[in-house]
């Protein structure tokens, strides 16, 4: 059995033989599930949580020694949401640098009209050599077809389409088959729907696309990241 992959959630779900997920942890969150997988990162609309990035440092240092905690983030940049630009800049920087040293082979990337202040500052976290297994997942992505143009040419990046795949105006439809199904993942977000919904509707875009093929090359990705 082929499992599904939610690679990023905020459901509180169990991994079973027929889905591996992903929860994204929240600050007040703090109890484990050991039947889950999680990430670890600091939201840019939670900065102000932390009285410095020094506290916030100590905290992930601290959190990420469990075993359950597999990937880093989500962390970015949102124009609509959050403190100014620049303090976001400043700790969205210190997070890749966080990763970079960390255990972590993948970072979750939250961005929110801001691709061309975030793009540069994940092409130079990956020319380093020391990066050539770190990989980020742009999780719910949403972009133009121009920046989706830059993004496909930065190896190591990963596309994950949720709710803004989903809506009937989104603009991924329009290059929708450029997205490599190398490089492709589902997620749920903060929705509660189940993953095979999300599933479901990308298989509904294409004619030719065999579902049993679909579950089997996302699995072949998770494998990939996170084995």
């Amino acid at each position: 059995m082929i499992p599904y992959i939610d690679i990023h959630t905020h459901q509180s779900q169990t991994n079973h033989k027929d889905l591996i997920s992903i929860h994204s942890l929240l600050p007040h969150e703090r109890d484990l599930n050991k039947n889950q997988f999680y990430s670890l990162g600091i939201h840019p609309w939670y900065i102000d949580h932390y009285s410095s990035w020094s506290e916030a440092k100590d905290f992930l240092r601290a959190r990420s020694t469990s075993s359950e905690i597999i990937a880093f983030g989500e962390c970015g940049l949102d124009r609509l949401q959050g403190p100014d630009l620049e303090t976001q800049k400043s700790w969205l920087l210190e997070q890749l640098n966080f990763f970079v040293e960390s255990r972590f082979k993948v970072c979750f990337i939250h961005c929110v009209r801001a691709w061309n202040d975030l793009l540069p500052l994940l092409k130079k976290t990956l020319s380093s050599p020391s990066t050539s297994e770190k990989y980020f997942i742009l999780h719910d992505f949403n972009s133009s077809a121009s920046e989706f143009q830059q993004m496909i040419e930065v190896e190591n990046l990963y596309f994950s389409l949720g709710n803004n795949f989903l809506k009937p105006q989104s603009r991924l439809h329009q290059f929708l088959d450029q997205i490599p199904l190398t490089r492709l993942f589902f997620e749920t977000d903060e929705s509660d729907r189940k993953i095979g919904e999300v599933y479901e509707h990308y298989l509904s875009q294409f004619d030719q696309l065999d579902g049993k093929v679909l579950k089997e090359r996302i699995f072949q990705n998770y494998k990939l990241l996170f084995s």
